[in-house]
């Protein structure tokens, strides 16, 4: 009576091949100089890569307390438009009072809720308050992060 062997898992059988082909073929060097070619290159691409890109991670940045419950991080600034970027958090009952838009200010909401005037915002909803336009006190019962462009002054920490 003959044993029967079990067949093999996808691993082993991957493995056992991988062993006989090493051994079926012999070595080769690489081609002189393939390392100084290919970190050349690297760092020309390194050299030659936009340098006006930005990112910042979640975990980045600073965050600048602007008053009971209301804090903001700078993001960018255009000079030539006059605007910075933000993202602005509010606890829960923090409130922003009314106020006039020089320029045209952008507000999306990511997390929580605000509220302007009786105007709901949630998560996802967007909103535009054009130049020279002005609207009611914000307020949030939620706690809200929320991305802003407009015509900030510069953050200063306080």
């Amino acid at each position: 009576m003959s044993k029967r062997t079990p067949p093999l898992d996808d691993d082993t059988l991957e493995r056992r091949t991988l062993e006989a082909l090493s051994r079926a073929a012999p070595p080769v060097a690489p081609p002189g100089g393939l390392r100084e070619r290919v970190l050349a290159r690297v760092r020309e691409e390194a050299r030659t890569a936009p340098r006006d890109l930005v990112t910042l991670r979640a975990g980045e940045g600073t965050w600048v307390a602007l008053g009971p419950g209301l804090e903001a991080r700078e993001l960018s600034a255009d000079p030539l438009a006059g605007t910075r970027s933000l993202l602005v958090r509010l606890a829960p009952g923090a409130e922003i009072p009314t106020h006039d838009h020089p320029v045209s200010e952008e507000c999306l909401v990511l997390e929580g809720e605000l509220t302007i005037g009786t105007l709901e915002l949630r998560a996802g909803d967007y909103h535009l308050a054009p130049a020279g336009v002005s609207h009611a006190r914000i307020t949030t019962r939620t706690g809200a992060l929320a991305y802003l462009r407009g015509g900030f002054p510069r953050l200063e920490r306080g």
